[in-house]
């Protein structure tokens, strides 16, 4: 709807209710300049308030500066259209991991020495270009240039469901040199 106020966005399937999204939670909206979503667009957000039985309310802008920082609508198109709607030539792809798994990716930087979950996504990306948004509810969008190059990160990073944290990049690099020559 054009002259909507807010839009309800699917937070997953952990998820009791959805969240609801006002448009002018991005920064540099106004009532006369919205942000345009559209349905099956992914976003980027945090959770402004969040109560036990009711829908949470989300922002894509932190609140100390008004500022996006990253969050918002994510560039690219899904594997499954088949187009791009972010005007670059990249494809994206959401996939869903246990909130265990996600945990574990947004606990620690993804640029450090350990083998943890964070030391899969420095290893994979050594291999191969791809970004990747890791989200506190399972969800997981990668973006690469290619469908073949996110379906295969999609694949190392569900390869390491249920595997030790020291065997994790082991378990990752094996899946993505199977999948594609890296």
């Amino acid at each position: 709807d054009r002259y909507a106020e807010e839009v309800k966005v699917s937070l997953g399937p952990h998820a009791a209710f959805p969240g609801v999204l006002s448009l002018l939670a991005f920064e540099g909206a106004t009532r006369r300049n919205r942000p345009r979503i559209n349905v099956g667009d992914v976003v980027y957000a945090v959770v402004k308030d969040a109560g036990r039985y009711e829908e949470c309310s989300l922002a894509c802008m932190h609140e100390a500066d008004g500022k996006a920082h990253g969050l918002g609508v994510l560039a690219g198109q899904a594997v499954a259209d088949g187009g791009d709607k972010g005007g670059n030539a990249s494809t994206s792809a959401v996939i869903g991991v246990s909130l265990g798994l996600a945990r574990a990716l947004l606990d620690a930087p993804p640029f450090t020495k350990t083998a943890g979950a964070s030391g899969v996504l420095r290893a994979i990306g050594k291999r191969v270009p791809f970004e990747v948004t890791v989200g506190a509810n399972g969800r997981v969008w990668i973006a690469a240039e290619s469908h073949a190059t996110v379906s295969a990160v999609a694949q190392a990073i569900t390869a390491c469901e249920g595997v030790a944290a020291s065997r994790r990049v082991d378990v990752a690099l094996e899946i993505l040199s199977s999948v594609i020559s890296v």
